[in-house]
């Protein structure tokens, strides 16, 4: 790490020595040149040193000039092909990759919502929707954390919005750019404060008002939460709230996760379905399979009629939640309480084959095997 501040030192000491006519050209050129290579050390030291302003095009060394989000999406190589320590050991700085730069950029102020004009007029969300499989949905998840929802409507130069433009590659990034749309653009959940300034004072109101909400249900505050959910009742409003983080998090997933049965028997009586899914498609089940909370899963059943065996994206049930976590008592509590241990997920996964994957890491799943085995014949 030594060696990458001294990396640093001299592409600043080189600016430093440049010419008039050369230092108008070349400090761009650098900067994206450390975008490009993921050295993050060097873009935030150049940013603090130079007036750059991150939402204009930066040159590059084939005459193409794109905006530094837009170079951070287009150039950084997927970490599978990279040699990581003999790059540190040669360079002297761990390379960054697209979340990683992305969020640094992001954070210094980089607008996230614009049209590439130099590649087909993409927005960041096209560009996002180019990268491997594997990495579309993070990065579309730090994209819209950052506020970059202007783009869904934004069509490039086939005339696809984003979503469109998923469609023709990937169906799970469809259905997540069209969840995401819906819910969390829609009338009944305006937790995006540049669409409740922009919509008035009624969009302001309801605002205040799932906010008062959620800050009830974080500080489980019975009497808070029922005065909360009888504003929004007089309002004629829905209770089926999302959180900004996690993105697409709908408030009943994280009442469940914070151990709040009372508050989440008074969520399900304002008519928020159990069965409420995040945009990747995971029920609350999913998300206490994962965790150490047997009881929680009890009480869910017993309050309403839960799908124990619900797919999320990738076709994963509670049942691998449980195993990949290593929960062996709510592996025991969803097999008892109606899971199908042979249901295989879509990549053709059973139960029983994550377990034994499984084993090492978490030995204590190991009186699972007989379980399994005596519920699938």
């Amino acid at each position: 790490m030594v060696l990458g501040r001294c990396v640093t030192l001299l592409l600043l000491l080189l600016l430093a020595f440049q010419g008039a006519a050369a230092a108008a050209a070349e400090p761009g050129l650098l900067l994206s040149r450390a975008i490009a290579m993921g050295n993050g050390p060097a873009v935030e030291s150049f940013v603090a040193q130079y007036p750059v302003d991150l939402n204009l095009p930066l040159p590059l060394h084939n005459g193409l000039s794109l905006r530094p989000l837009s170079i951070a999406l287009t150039r950084i190589q997927a970490n599978t092909q990279r040699q990581l320590l003999p790059h540190v050991e040669r360079e002297g700085y761990l390379p960054e990759y697209e979340t990683q730069m992305l969020e640094r950029l992001l954070r210094l102020d980089a607008d996230p919502v614009y049209q590439e004009d130099r590649l087909q007029a993409k927005t960041p969300l096209h560009l996002a929707l180019d990268l491997p499989e594997k990495q579309q949905l993070d990065v579309l998840r730090l994209l819209l954390q950052f506020k970059a929802e202007g783009n869904l409507s934004l069509q490039d130069q086939q005339g696809l919005t984003p979503a469109a433009y998923a469609a023709q590659k990937q169906v799970a990034a469809a259905q997540w750019l069209s969840n995401y749309k819906a819910s969390g653009l829609s009338d009944f959940n305006i937790r995006h404060a540049p669409f409740v300034y922009a919509r008035g004072q009624k969009a302001l109101e309801r605002f205040a008002r799932e906010e008062a909400l959620i800050a009830a249900a974080f500080d489980q505050d019975l009497p808070a939460f029922q005065s909360a959910l009888e504003a929004l009742k007089q309002a004629a409003e829905s209770p089926d709230v999302y959180l900004l983080e996690p993105v697409g998090r709908p408030l009943l997933h994280q009442v469940a996760l914070n151990g709040s049965a009372e508050i989440l028997t008074q969520l399900h009586r304002a008519g928020v379905r159990i069965s409420i899914t995040d945009f990747d498609g995971r029920q609350v089940m999913h998300f206490l399979a994962a965790q150490g909370r047997p009881n929680q899963i009890h009480h869910l059943t017993a309050l309403a009629p839960v799908t124990l065996n619900a797919r999320d994206r990738e076709g994963n049930t509670p049942l691998f939640y449980a195993l990949r976590a290593g929960q062996a008592d709510n592996v025991t509590a969803l097999i008892k309480g109606g899971a199908n241990p042979a249901l295989r997920n879509y990549a053709g996964l059973s139960p029983r084959e994550l377990l034994q994957q499984e084993l090492p890491n978490h030995p204590g799943l190991a009186g699972c095997f007989s379980l399994l085995e005596s519920q699938s014949n």
